[in-house]
């Protein structure tokens, strides 16, 4: 990442520079910045926004490259749109999941709690495209979404697609196929 925004200043650079720097969501995500970790976090969530997954072509670190080069040819408001999307999205996921925000800790299984980068890009891309009604509805059903994500979080396929071999076409399919539904 660090790579990627060497070659990427000004516009790119600055609009995941000021995602990374949101007060709203650095209090939920406590993400260190350590490498540009948390913006490769969120051109990931970006680049599936860009791009939906069907047209996801790995490698990843491509997509991700021409991702950040589309970001040249958006306008401010239109980045300004996407960025108040996407911490919407991200406040959203906090209110549904709480401290276990895109981690599998949520299953009870463990204490510790890691921030998994698939399942940031799934749950951010995927709420970021709802409207007002459906996020309500989210919302407002988050037991019963809560419940079925359990079992989904004890499928054998979607956890390889979400832990290894991230970034091949087939987990990513599984792993956005399998939160849609």
């Amino acid at each position: 990442m660090e790579i990627r925004n060497a070659l990427n200043q000004g516009t790119p650079s600055l609009f995941l520079k000021s995602l990374s720097e949101d007060l709203k969501l650095r209090s939920i995500l406590r993400l260190a910045d350590n490498r540009m970790e948390d913006r490769e976090l969120y051109l990931r969530a970006y680049a599936f926004i860009n791009t939906k997954y069907l047209y996801y072509e790995k490698p990843l670190t491509t997509f991700l490259d021409k991702a950040m080069e589309s970001i040249y040819k958006k306008t401010k408001e239109g980045l300004e749109e996407i960025s108040r999307k996407i911490i919407d999205a991200i406040v959203i996921q906090s209110e549904l999941f709480g401290r276990h925000i895109f981690s599998k800790s949520i299953l009870g299984n463990t204490n510790k709690i890691i921030l998994n980068s698939a399942l940031f890009e799934v749950w951010v891309s995927l709420v970021y495209f709802l409207d007002g009604n459906e996020k309500r509805a989210l919302l407002s059903n988050s037991d019963i979404l809560i419940k079925e994500y359990k079992i989904l979080l004890r499928n054998e396929a979607f956890v390889k697609s979400i832990t290894t071999s991230t970034a091949s076409n087939e987990a990513v399919r599984t792993r956005f196929e399998g939160v849609k539904k």
